[in-house]
């Protein structure tokens, strides 16, 4: 991407990954706001940016609430998220991942929940 400070086309770097919101449906799901600020691998000034969002299942929840129905999902509480960035290659195309990951407790359960927001230069708008 075009760096104006730098007058040439520089290589980005994911200067910033923050979770904007995270929300348990009430039933099986997880929804993960990640918005992400990147900039020049050079002088570190900031150049495009990317919200995106994830959905997953909880894994096993539906199993444990067959298995004891006197739990209510509603009832549940979500961690905050943890992110972790990476760039890695997919399909040919430099991919910017924001991986995360959280922990849905209901009682004494905890459910590890996972996902992944991506960008790569298509997809990311450029600050202006």
């Amino acid at each position: 991407m075009y760096c104006p400070s730098c007058e040439r086309n520089a290589a980005l770097e994911i200067e910033e990954a923050e979770v904007m919101n995270w929300e348990f449906d009430g039933q099986d799901s997880v929804e993960v706001e990640i918005h992400m600020l990147f900039a020049c691998s050079e002088c570190q000034e900031a150049l495009a940016e990317y919200s995106g969002t994830s959905t997953e299942e909880v894994p096993k929840l539906a199993e444990y609430l067959d298995e004891h129905e006197d739990a209510d999902a509603s009832e549940g509480k979500l961690s905050a998220p943890e992110v972790e960035t990476k760039i890695i290659t997919r399909a040919g195309v430099k991919t910017y991942l924001a991986k995360w990951k959280a922990d849905f407790k209901l009682g004494r359960k905890t459910f590890k929940v996972n996902g992944e927001v991506a960008a790569n230069q298509a997809t990311m708008e450029k600050m202006s």
